[in-house]
């Protein structure tokens, strides 16, 4: 919260910061990439199982979000 002589003047939302997690990096790979240009990132980066199924689950939270508010089709 922001107080300006004792009142409050605004609020500073951090939820958009998300958690600290690597895998957040990879959300453009699954939003933009198709199949192929994926699995080429992945092996070019040596990312493991488990933090490139976490950057599928961002993406798809991201993309069920977009669902309702745009007509942009993603390869996911």
């Amino acid at each position: 919260m922001i107080l300006i002589d004792g009142r409050l003047a605004g609020v500073l939302d951090t939820g958009g910061f998300g958690p600290a997690d690597p895998a957040l990096d990879l959300v453009a790979a699954w939003h933009m990439l198709d199949t192929g240009m994926r699995n080429l990132l992945r092996a070019n980066l040596g990312i493991e199982d488990l933090e490139w199924r976490r950057g599928a689950a961002w993406a798809f939270e991201q993309r069920w979000g977009w669902s309702g508010t745009t007509r942009i089709r993603t390869p996911l």
